[in-house]
Order: structure tokens, then C-alpha cells, then sequence
């Protein structure tokens, strides 16, 4: 295992990186295809709990000592620290949401790809219009998004969960 802010900080970026490249597929297909992202999202949130689902039913990922999918614990040194004692569930997640939080609003706000975030998303003729590459502007911002619910369900799973479950894979 690895030391404990090494562990929380890789599971974390883990997380980020698979969900940022599910989120970049459906970017890809609204960009390429012109597909509907919340449709693609939709179909793509039930292609994600079965892959979970068989996922969890391998031996690597099933629970000792069990059949149902779910996974073993999450490890002491992967776990969030709670920041109201043990007995109530505010975890460190409630920092790392007000970072992402002020990263996001950067991002947009004061940083380049922001504004061509913005530009295409108020009209996307004119962006591109404008030397904007509509379909990379696409899929980056739904990469992000992506990663940012990777990121939610993460701080979800390592903070109050603690093992990972075939629902997750469409709720977070």
C-alpha cells in the first residue's frame, strides 16, 4: 500500500482520468456525430453500471468471502479524513468540492480556454467563425466534466462509502 495523502491523492487522479475519457467519448460523438450528449450520457450511464457490474464479479474485484458485486473495503490509507470526528460523515471531500469549486471558476472566468469554453457555448457559429475549433472546445469541456464527476464520485466513495458498488458506476 502506499502512505496515506500519496493513496487518497492517486485514487483520486485515478478517478478523474477514467471519468474525464468516459466524458471524452461522448465530447468526441457530439463533435464528431452531432449526438446528443444527455442521450449518449444516458445510454452511456447504463453501459458503465453493467461493466461495473460484471467488473465487480471477477475474482481481483470481488469481496472476500462473497458473491454479491461489491468490492472489498477501501483501504485505511485511502480514506478521507473526517474533519468532525468519526461518528459524523463531513470528510476532507467538503475541501477538495470548494477547490474543484474555485479551480472551475478560474478556469472559465481567467483562463484562455475558458473564454473559448464560453464562446462556443453562446454561439458556436461566431467561435468558430472566430478560428475556434468547435469540436476540440466540445469534447475538452465534457472531458472536464468528466473528471470533475470522477472527482465527486471518488471524494463519494473514499469519504463516506468506502467500497465500491455496481450503482456507482451510473449515480456518480
Amino acid at each position: 500500500t502506499l502512505p496515506v495523502g500519496i493513496h487518497v491523492v492517486a485514487a483520486i487522479i485515478t478517478a478523474m482520468v477514467f471519468a474525464g475519457l468516459w466524458g471524452g467519448i461522448v465530447g468526441l460523438l457530439k463533435a464528431k456525430t452531432g449526438a446528443h450528449e444527455v442521450i449518449v450520457t444516458i445510454m452511456l450511464n447504463y453501459v458503465a453500471t453493467y461493466f461495473l457490474l460484471w467488473l465487480l464479479s471477477t475474482t481481483p474485484f470481488l469481496r472476500a468471502g462473497r458473491k454479491d458485486p461489491i468490492a472489498p473495503p477501501v483501504k485505511e490509507s485511502a480514506r478521507l479524513p473526517h474533519l468532525a470526528g468519526p461518528n459524523l460523515r463531513v470528510n476532507f471531500g467538503i475541501i477538495i468540492a470548494i477547490a474543484a469549486a474555485a479551480g472551475v471558476w478560474w478556469l472559465l472566468n481567467r483562463s484562455t480556454w475558458g473564454f473559448r469554453f464560453r464562446a462556443v457555448g453562446a454561439n458556436a457559429a461566431a467561435a468558430k467563425t472566430a478560428g475556434i475549433s468547435v469540436a476540440l472546445v466540445t469534447t475538452m469541456v465534457m472531458t472536464i466534466a468528466g473528471a470533475l464527476a470522477g472527482l465527486g464520485g471518488a471524494v463519494q466513495i473514499l469519504g463516506s462509502e468506502y467500497a465500491l458498488t455496481a450503482g456507482a458506476g451510473g449515480s456518480f
